[in-house]
């Protein structure tokens, strides 16, 4: 199980990673991050639903970003 993982490898936080896409998964430039502190009777519904609490406002505020040209486009597919 992921929470089993997480307690395992010691971590205390998860959160959410906006960032571009390239040819590797997951290691685009990153956008923005938005961290949640795990609890030690964490569940992953109970995680979930903190991770989506957090994912919606953060997404909306980086589209935000793209509208108002604080992030750019420019390059959004990027090669590794």
């Amino acid at each position: 199980m992921f929470i089993e993982l997480l307690w395992k490898l010691g971590e205390k936080y998860s959160g959410v990673t906006v960032h571009y896409v390239n040819s590797a998964y997951d290691e685009g430039n990153i956008i923005n991050q938005a961290i949640v502190e795990l609890e030690q009777d964490e569940t992953p519904e109970s995680l979930s639903e903190k991770v989506q609490a957090v994912e919606k406002p953060q997404l909306i505020s980086v589209i935000k970003d793209f509208i108002e040209k604080k992030e750019s486009l420019t390059g959004i597919y990027q090669e590794k």
